[in-house]
C-alpha cells in the first residue's frame, strides 16, 4: 500500500495530564475529514487563522478545540495540513483520534509527518536530523547546537566544502582532456586542496566533540565504605536521590542520573564502598569496578578527611591511566587536612576539599568537573553531528589526505581526479542525496510518532 496516497493523523503531544494536547493532520483529505468532525462551514476555515470550535461526535459537541489549517504547500509537510488542540489528558485525545480514523485517517508511523515533510523538500536530511536533535536533547547547549542544523549552518559549510572540490576537480578534468590548452594556466592546485583538508579536519574535530557529548560525561563517585560518596551524589545532584545512613555499605550498586553542567551531559554516578579482599557482594562489585573506571570518563575518587589513613590511597594508585580529582570530604570534622600528603603522592591530580553538611567546596569541585570536560573540548562547538555525519566526513577526509599525498608522489592525473570524486560522493552521502531507502527509514524509524 502506497501510504503517500493516504491522509495521515497521530498525537504531536506526549501522554499525560495537562492543559492542552495537539493533532496533527496531513494529506489530500485533511480539510475534508476534519470539516466532518467539527461545527463549522469550510469557507470559515481560513488558511493560516487559529479558529476556535467544538469537535462533534455523531453530531454532538463533545469538546471545545482551536483548529488551524495550512494549506499546501505552505504546511511543515509541503500537503494540506491540520492542526487541533483539544484539552489535555490521554482520553479525550483516543476519542478525537478514533474519530479521525473512522473518517478516513490512517494512524501516522513513527517519523512519518517528516518524512513527507523531506520528499515534498520543505526539509533536507541534516535539518530532519537536526530536528530528531533537538526533541531528544538533554541540555540546553544540546539543543542549542542542534538547532544550528536545522538552521542551516552545518549545511552551508558542507556546500562550501563541495564547492571548493567543484573547482578543484574541474581544473583538473580539464588539465586531462585539454593539456594543450591547459599548459599556460596558473591555479594553487596543492594549496587549495590543503585549505580543503583543514576545513574537513575542523569538522572532524566537532565531529569527534559531537561522539562524546552524544554519550555524556560519565563521572564515577568510588572510595572507601562511608566516606560519603552518596551524600557527595545527593549533594551535586541537589536532590536526596540515596539513601544515606552512619551504617557502611548503604549502596550495593551503581545509580546514575544526568545533570547539565554549563550544557553538558554529565552523568553522576554513585557506587558501593570499596572494600580490600571483600567477600560475597563486595568481591562481585570490586570484579566491576575495573570496567567502571575504564568506561567513565572521570572519576571522583572520595577520602574521608577525618579518618584519613595513607593507606586510602591505594585504591587511587589502581588506577594510574584514568582521568581522576581527588575530593576529601567531611572537612567539617576536622582541621588537619591531608592535602600536601596527598598532592606529594599525586601532584599532577586535582584535590578538592568538600563538605556535603556545610556545602563547602562543592562549587569548586563541579568548576573542576567542568573544566576537565574543557580539556577534551579544545575548540568552541558549533555543530551538533551525528555518526552518520562523522563517518562521512571521515571516509571524505582520507580521500583527501591520499590526493595530496599522490599530487606530491607525482601519480597520474585520472587517478587523482577519481579520488577527488570519492571525495565528493562522501559529502553528496552527508548530505542525503546518494542514500539509499533502507537507510532513510532507519533514520525515520527513530523519530515519535507525530514527528
Amino acid at each position: 500500500m502506497d501510504r503517500s496516497l493516504f491522509t495521515i493523523a497521530a498525537p504531536i503531544t506526549p501522554k499525560g495530564i495537562g492543559a492542552v494536547a495537539g493533532i496533527r493532520i496531513s494529506g489530500f483529505d485533511a480539510l475534508e475529514i476534519i470539516l466532518s468532525t467539527i461545527s463549522l462551514p469550510k469557507e470559515k476555515l481560513q488558511p493560516g487563522k487559529l479558529i476556535f470550535t467544538s469537535f462533534l461526535q455523531e453530531g454532538v459537541p463533545i469538546d471545545e478545540i482551536t483548529v488551524c489549517y495550512r494549506k499546501a504547500p505552505h504546511s511543515f509537510t509541503g500537503e494540506d495540513t491540520v492542526e487541533i488542540f483539544c484539552h489535555g489528558g490521554w482520553m479525550m485525545v483516543n476519542i478525537l483520534m478514533d474519530q479521525l480514523l473512522e473518517k478516513g485517517a490512517l494512524y501516522a508511523q513513527p517519523g512519518e509527518f517528516s518524512k513527507r515533510a523531506m520528499e515534498n523538500g520543505k526539509l533536507d536530511l541534516i535539518k530532519l536530523e537536526g530536528i530528531q536533535q533537538i526533541v531528544q536533547a538533554r541540555t540546553k547547549q544540546e539543543a542549542l547546537l542542534a538547532g544550528n542544523n536545522l538552521f542551516g549552518n552545518f549545511q552551508i559549510q558542507i556546500q562550501t566544502i563541495s564547492e571548493r572540490i567543484l573547482e578543484v576537480k574541474s581544473f583538473i578534468e580539464a588539465q586531462i582532456s585539454f593539456p594543450m590548452d591547459m599548459e599556460n594556466e596558473t591555479f594553487p592546485l596543492l594549496e587549495k586542496l590543503i585549505h580543503i583538508q583543514e576545513n574537513l579536519r575542523c569538522l572532524l574535530q566537532q565531529a569527534s566533540q559531537s561522539d562524546q557529548f552524544r554519550k555524556g560525561y560519565q563521572t564515577l563517585i568510588i572510595g572507601k565504605p562511608n566516606v560519603g560518596k552518596s551524600s557527595l551524589f545527593n549533594a551535586l545532584l541537589g536532590w536526596d536521590r540515596m539513601l544515606v545512613s552512619p551504617y557502611p555499605s548503604t549502596t550495593h550498586d551503581y545509580v546514575m542520573e544526568l545533570i547539565d553542567l554549563h550544557g553538558f551531559p554529565v552523568y553522576l554516578v554513585d557506587s558501593a564502598g570499596y572494600i580490600e579482599n571483600g567477600k560475597e557482594i563486595d568481591a562481585l562489585f570490586n570484579e566491576t569496578l575495573p570496567g567502571k573506571v575504564q568506561q567513565s570518563f572521570l572519576s571522583l575518587f572520595v577520602l574521608d578527611a577525618f579518618s584519613y589513613q595513607s593507606k586510602d590511597l591505594e585504591l587511587i594508585r589502581q588506577y594510574p591511566n584514568a582521568r581522576k580529582i581527588i575530593v576529601i570530604n567531611k572537612v567539617d570534622l576536622t582541621k588537619e587536612i591531608p592535602i600536601k600528603a596527598i598532592s606529594k603522592d599525586f601532584p599532577e591530580i586535582p584535590i578538592l576539599v568538600v563538605s556535603t553538611v556545610t556545602k563547602e567546596g562543592l562549587y569548586d569541585l563541579m568548576e573542576e568537573v567542568y573544566n576537565q570536560i574543557k580539556l577534551v573540548n579544545p575548540e568552541k562547538m558549533d555543530y551538533y553531528l551525528n555518526e552518520r555525519h562523522h563517518f562521512a566526513l571521515k571516509k571524505c577526509y582520507e580521500n583527501f589526505e591520499k590526493v595530496i599525498k599522490n599530487i606530491r608522489e607525482g601519480y597520474y592525473q585520472d587517478m587523482i581526479a577519481s579520488d577527488i570524486e570519492m571525495a565528493s560522493q562522501w559529502l553528496e552521502e552527508l548530505l542525503g542525496y546518494r542514500m539509499q531507502d533502507a537507510a532513510y527509514q532507519k533514520i525515520f524509524d527513530t523519530f515519535c510518532i507525530g514527528k
